[in-house]
């Protein structure tokens, strides 16, 4: 998930004398108002008696000869900020100079480069199936796994398939545009004349976390979601770890920190069955952890989620390429702290902002992150809420 709420920028080299500068900056965004950051660096075998100019180009027409300049674009779109730094040596007559580019969005948030949503359709007295894309207009493979076991692999956005029998099969689409763009999603599909399942499984989960130790616990909080149906239900929780309960909230504990596949199955009084199955992936330099299953209103007063000060919240894409944008809406003006952790534990970095009331979006660089898994920790500085993002690479 590197510098956070920092982007650091691809640089377009203009050299003379020797190569020992390098032009380099960083920005932060609330709203149209970007906070550039200069991050620029002379080798100390250039000279160490030199004076340094900066030249700022926002792409818009104006411009600035400050070291760390806020600019705020008066219309939305795309703009191209550059950054020129002269480093010289009036006692030798040297100097180094050099120039960083980037990509600063105003407004919108620009689309999900690539998706795998679907529909399907069935005319209930067959068990023959279609199922198209939402966006057909993607050039790509689209990889179909039906549910029952069959695997088919199309050029456009769109399957035709017939089931061997009747009933509600859990179907899955894999596009890859072959540019490094892949997208899953997984839809229930009835097929022949069935009845839409009036139960429901459901849950979600997140890590707890100390705003003001800055690290995460070894607790992991879970909220079963289930609705629907008529009671009384049962419940079949698999753990992921070769471990299952038949209770509807229980503590379960974890001999290894890792990756698990947690599923939740209920059936209601009438036999309606549903399944719902997630990964959770747990922050920890220590082994072991422990899984709180807890209701809904025992989240609330858990506190983690809090949605009262800060909502809406979201990063994209996800998974990242070499950037990313992070937007949130803020119920009030309050400082948060910004902490990016790696699946092993390992803070790697953190960021204090003061953001304004309404919706925010920060420019997070990420060309510099290892493939992996990654949590983004949003916190107030007096530890009153904390939310969790979660995000892959």
């Amino acid at each position: 998930m590197k510098k956070l709420l920092l982007t650091t920028m691809s640089s377009l080299t203009i050299l003379f004398a020797q190569a020992q500068c390098e032009a380099e900056f960083s920005y932060m965004q609330n709203g149209p108002t970007t906070i550039f950051t200069d991050l620029s660096t002379v080798s100390p075998s250039f000279s160490t008696n030199y004076s340094v100019t900066w030249a700022w180009d926002f792409g818009d027409g104006n411009t600035s000869t400050q070291q760390n300049p806020v600019h705020t674009y008066s219309t939305n779109g795309t703009f191209v900020p550059e950054l020129t730094v002269t480093y010289f040596d009036s006692t030798i007559i040297d100097w180094c100079m050099h120039n960083s580019v980037d990509t600063v969005i105003i407004g919108n948030a620009p689309p999900t480069p690539c998706s795998a949503d679907f529909y399907s359709w069935n005319n209930g007295n067959n068990n023959d199936v279609a199922l198209y894309a939402a966006d057909s207009t993607q050039i790509g493979t689209y990889t179909w796994e039906m549910g029952d076991g069959t695997v088919m692999t199309t050029t456009t956005g769109e399957a035709f398939y017939t089931y061997g029998s009747s009933g509600l099969y859990f179907a899955c689409l894999t596009f890859d545009d072959g540019m490094g763009c892949t997208d899953t999603y997984c839809d229930s599909v009835y097929v022949g004349n069935t009845t839409p399942l009036t139960c429901n499984s459901d849950f979600y989960w997140w890590q707890d976390y100390d705003s003001t130790s800055n690290t995460f616990s070894n607790v992991v909080y879970l909220v079963n979601m289930a609705s629907g149906g008529v009671a009384p239900f049962t419940y079949a929780w698999d753990f992921g770890d070769g471990n299952t309960s038949s209770q509807q909230y229980q503590v379960h504990t974890y001999s290894q920190v890792g990756n698990y596949a947690i599923c939740l199955s209920i059936t209601d009084a009438n036999g309606c069955t549903d399944t719902y199955c997630d990964q959770i992936s747990v922050v920890l330099k220590a082994s072991g952890f422990t899984l709180n299953v807890i209701s809904e209103s025992q989240a609330a007063s858990v506190g983690i989620e809090d949605e009262e000060v800060i909502s809406l919240t979201s990063l994209y894409p996800n998974p990242v390429n070499e950037s990313a944008t992070l937007e949130f809406n803020a119920t009030q003006n309050t400082n948060l702290n910004f902490t990016v952790i790696d699946i092993s534990g390992k803070q790697v970095n953190n960021f204090l902002m003061n953001v304004n009331s309404g919706n925010n979006k920060i420019a997070i660089e990420t060309s510099d992150l290892a493939n992996g898994y990654y949590m983004l920790n949003l916190s107030s500085t007096d530890g009153n809420f904390t939310k969790t993002i979660r995000f892959t690479k």
